[in-house]
């Protein structure tokens, strides 16, 4: 109907507009929620699209058209707006790009402790974020609280392995997030698609008990709901990448949405040839479907399946023999919730299955790997005028397979050298029961309050999470949050067979001040981490700015420090995430109206590493035993910099189709990051493996609505 209306205005309008004399309309374009000035808003008659013009760098446009005709307004990412032609300053307010429902739809929140995160990100911040290169997780990497150590998806928070970091997809634990099929062998990207992420939320410390198995910081993304008013269709090509999203309605009450991508290695290692000379092949593709239908008034349900095959191969250097690492994935989730909204209380199922196999082999390595997991929930939420009950049951079901060959010995890794074989499987059943209160007695004060308990079962571990949280609101724009808790979790690592045992006691204060385009934070935090009875100890803390100067500038800068050490023996010892700083910014700078620049840097202090200090050569085997330095005597490598360059331009190409071209340069300066200390066959010599080195990448996205 809406297209039939359009179609209907642009034909009055072509029939009658010769007679009409022209007139000028100047008007300026904002967002209707922030009032942030929208810089390449485009401004067609519709009369004639062709004679469009975009906004200016003060979100301002001039046009002449005639008296009678019509203006269309659109900006990517928001809802086209209808404007008749008037004389004189028109102020014009775009609603951002949420789906819209017939019916009524849920507006409960199923996170209860939402207040507690430390970040909320919504889908348009990650499309803006320079250093989020529009992907979910790689938001979160840009935040102060990630401390990641290499150049992945893989997200570490505040000094925590990213194996304790808990990944949940509307409600659901993902294991394993990342794509790995990437530019230096390791998980560049997430699995997530951005288009159909409505906002995700951190809490780089004090997981919520609302969610359960996760001992340090948390990331919760949700996905979109309800039904769009039209179809749309966006399109991306890039030398490694070729995708494909579709989001349509298929009824007055449901909605689904598409996407496919497939990437091949070819152009982008012609692009860069000397940049990723070690890269000998990579491919993904994937494809993913998320259905949403609204039942009836109370009740809707979502169901999201992503599947994905890839693989790569990369040059791989030991002492002992250089060899080709390669590595097969393939692996398929499937995540279902169902919500039922009373008038006071929240009823949600949520559900997940996934399965994958996964074969790698280097030298005389070659393992085989099969996990499944399943993860079953059912929680009921109440509501008071000051209080917020929560309780609920989870079921987490996991399981690893791997069989294959091993080497005996560290240092013999050349196919000729002896292995072990080897078959094993580990099973991880987390059932566990909880209970969240929260309280708000003022606009002022909110309060937290937790307890998980599982149910211990295989001769697993008998244990009892808690934690509270305050939330401070000390003036109009000044916030404060403080938490404090214990959490447990059982994990079975990547690529391993072993399962791993956490506790973790942790404390943090979150400071923030935001007003005007400006936002300041400050955090303290402690972690006493004990992995498998290990007792690693981490305190820290952050300072951060985001500041938007004018509508041209905006920058954002970080530093963070980290004192992280692991006893052993009675020994104690710095971690990998032994930090005395760790600083990243970024600046967005709008040329005009259609181009943007930006800019992300990194710099922080080298890890630490334990040199080979004496050799022992095996005659029987050939090569040379080396002897490391003890742990207590490890040395850093260089510090870490980069920094990468990016431009875009917006083209409106019709009333309904636009697009969005860019280009960037990954570490545009060629700085030699040193990943780690390599050595020859006697070990006489180190050399350094590198971190990926300056990569030139471009590529072009097409919306149709």
């Amino acid at each position: 109907m809406k297209f039939r209306v359009l179609a209907f205005i642009f034909f009055l309008s072509s029939t009658f507009s010769f007679a009409q004399s022209p007139i000028t309309v100047q008007g300026q374009v904002v967002d209707a929620t922030t009032q942030e000035l929208l810089v390449g808003a485009n401004v067609y008659p519709l009369s004639d699209w062709q004679r469009g013009t975009s906004t200016n760098d003060e979100g301002k446009f001039t046009l002449e058209v005639s008296a009678s005709d019509t203006l269309m307004i659109t900006f990517i990412g928001y809802e086209a707006q209808l404007v008749p032609a008037t004389e004189g300053e028109l102020l014009v307010k775009l609603t951002a790009n949420v789906q819209n429902m017939e019916t009524v739809t849920v507006e409960a929140s199923s996170l209860v402790a939402e207040e507690f995160s430390i970040k909320k990100i919504e889908q348009l911040e990650i499309y803006m974020n320079p250093n989020a290169k529009a992907d979910p997780l790689l938001a979160v990497n840009s935040l102060p609280a990630a401390t990641t150590l290499d150049e992945s998806a893989s997200i570490s928070l505040r000094g925590s392995s990213p194996a304790q970091t808990g990944i949940f997809m509307n409600d659901v634990p993902i294991y394993d997030a990342v794509r790995f099929a990437q530019l230096n062998g390791i998980g560049t990207f997430s699995i997530f698609n951005t288009a159909l992420i409505k906002q995700l939320q951190v809490f780089p410390s004090n997981p919520p008990l609302e969610f359960g198995n996760t001992s340090a910081g948390l990331i919760s993304l949700q996905t979109v709901e309800g039904v769009p008013e039209r179809a749309s269709v966006n399109a991306a090509i890039s030398p490694a990448n070729v995708g494909i999203y579709a989001s349509l309605p298929t009824g007055s009450a449901s909605a689904v949405s598409l996407f496919s991508n497939y990437q091949p290695s070819g152009i982008l290692q012609a692009m860069n040839s000397r940049a990723l000379q070690d890269l000998k092949y990579f491919h993904t593709l994937d494809f993913g479907a998320h259905y949403f239908h609204q039942l009836n008034e109370k009740t809707s349900l979502k169901i999201f399946n992503y599947a994905v095959s890839e693989g790569y191969r990369f040059a791989s250097r030991h002492p002992s023999g250089d060899d080709t690492f390669q590595q097969e994935k393939w692996r398929n989730f499937t995540i279902a919730n169902l919500r039922t909204q009373y008038e006071h209380s929240l009823l949600t199922f949520n559900g997940g299955f996934s399965i994958s196999e996964m074969g790698f082999s280097v030298g005389n390595l070659d393992i085989d790997t099969q996990n499944r997991d399943v993860y079953l929930s059912a929680n009921y939420t109440r509501f008071w005028n000051t209080w917020t009950l929560k309780t609920g049951f989870t079921y987490d079901d996991r399981q690893a397979n791997a069989s294959g060959e091993a080497p005996i010995f560290g240092y013999a890794r050349a196919p000729q050298h002896p292995t072990n074989s080897f078959e094993s499987q580990t099973q991880v059943r987390v059932p566990e029961g909880y209970v969240y209160g929260k309280y708000q007695p003022s606009q002022r004060w909110t309060f937290g309050l937790g307890l998980r308990k599982n149910v211990p079962i295989n001769d697993q571990p008998d244990y009892l999470s808690y934690q509270f949280n305050t939330h401070y609101q000390m003036a109009k724009h000044q916030t404060l949050t403080f938490s404090v808790g214990r959490y447990h979790q059982q994990v079975i690592p990547q690529s391993e067979s072993a399962a791993s045992f956490y506790r973790s006691d942790q404390l943090s204060l979150d400071y923030r001040y935001q007003r005007k385009g400006k936002t300041l934070s400050l955090a303290v935090f402690y972690k006493d981490s004990r992995p498998d009875e290990v007792q690693e100890e981490t305190y820290g803390a952050e300072a951060a700015a985001d500041i938007r100067w004018s509508p041209k500038l905006r920058t954002q800068i970080s530093y963070t420090y980290l004192n992280a050490t692991v006893q052993e023996d009675e020994a104690s010892f710095p971690t990998p995430y032994d930090l005395n700083y760790f600083i990243r910014g970024s600046f967005t700078y709008k040329l005009n109206s259609q181009w943007s620049l930006s800019s992300i840097f990194i710099h922080r202090q080298g890890t630490l590493y334990q040199p080979v200090v004496d050799r022992l050569w095996n005659s029987d085997l050939e090569v040379f035993a080396p002897t490391y330095a003890s742990a207590n005597q490890a040395l850093r490598l260089p510090d870490y910099n980069v920094m990468d360059l990016s431009i875009s331009r917006i083209w409106p190409l019709s009333e309904k189709l636009s697009a969005v071209a860019f280009g960037n340069i990954n570490n545009v300066l060629n700085h030699r990051n040193v990943r780690n200390i390599n050595y020859n066959q006697d070990y006489s010599q180190p050399f350094n493996e590198l971190f990926s080195q300056r990569i030139f990448y471009a590529g072009i996205i097409i919306q149709w609505q």
